[in-house]
């Protein structure tokens, strides 16, 4: 934890404690990023053994949101936090919420990959058109997922002001690849059963972007006091001259 934002107390149990508190948050991150990494395997190799192993991993992720959450109100009524450390247990509050929808959304990659390895008429996950865009968008979302935990880690606003781009680029990559995938069902309505299942994955994986900046803005919000999402435009400008 950086303590340079989050400044040592007089109560060194205190300190253990928020000390814990971002400890647990980033190992849920580091298991999110694992679980995403084993959907994303079971994908590419038409795995539907694994893609159970995630989905049923996702059990475990959601006992992490309940229990992190129990840290934090036990933290609120003994300690009675205020200023910054107020708004890191309020935030972790919100963090843990965006990694556990994260590992929902990623769930649904693993059932993608059931649905196509098992149905009636299996198929591979690469034969369906727009498999290669669900590759790349996979790839932007772990790759925002790391930057965000990173962020966390480090309490750095800087580094989650480089969030607001690449979100904003994943935006667009999955409304081109919803235009494309929409002429492909067209051109083959075969396949539009399974192309529809993927749709559903890539807009979950767009989601999972989402949820990456959500946990940029709540370290914008930790550091800076301001919420990145309402602040004015020249506000923001103001911060953004700061960190360059």
């Amino acid at each position: 934890m950086d303590t340079n934002v989050i400044t040592p107390h007089i109560s060194r149990r205190y300190d253990q404690k928020l000390e814990e508190l971002f400890n647990r948050i980033l190992a849920m991150g580091g298991q999110i990023e694992s679980q995403m990494q084993r959907a994303f395997d079971a994908l590419r190799h038409n795995n539907s053994t694994l893609a159970t192993e995630v989905i049923a991993y996702d059990r475990f992720i959601n006992r992490q949101e309940s229990s992190i959450d129990d840290l934090c109100i036990r933290i609120l009524a003994v300690q009675q936090p205020t200023a910054v450390d107020l708004r890191l247990i309020m935030s972790a509050i919100h963090i843990v919420t965006d990694l556990e929808r994260m590992g929902d959304e990623i769930t649904k990659m693993a059932r993608m990959v059931i649905n196509l390895c098992e149905s009636d008429t299996p198929c591979d996950c690469q034969s369906v058109a727009g498999y290669n865009h669900l590759v790349e968008m996979t790839i932007c979302a772990q790759d925002m997922i790391k930057i965000a935990l990173d962020t966390f880690a480090h309490l750095d606003a800087k580094k989650a002001l480089t969030l607001l781009p690449k979100e904003a680029k994943a935006d667009e990559e999955y409304r081109a690849a919803q235009k494309l995938m929409r002429e492909h069902m067209m051109q083959h309505p075969e396949q539009i059963p399974a192309m529809l299942d993927l749709l559903n994955t890539l807009r979950a994986m767009e989601r999972v972007t989402d949820h990456s900046l959500n946990i940029a803005e709540h370290v914008f919000y930790i550091v800076e006091g301001s919420d990145m999402r309402h602040i004015s435009a020249e506000r923001l400008a103001e911060v953004t001259n700061k960190y360059a």
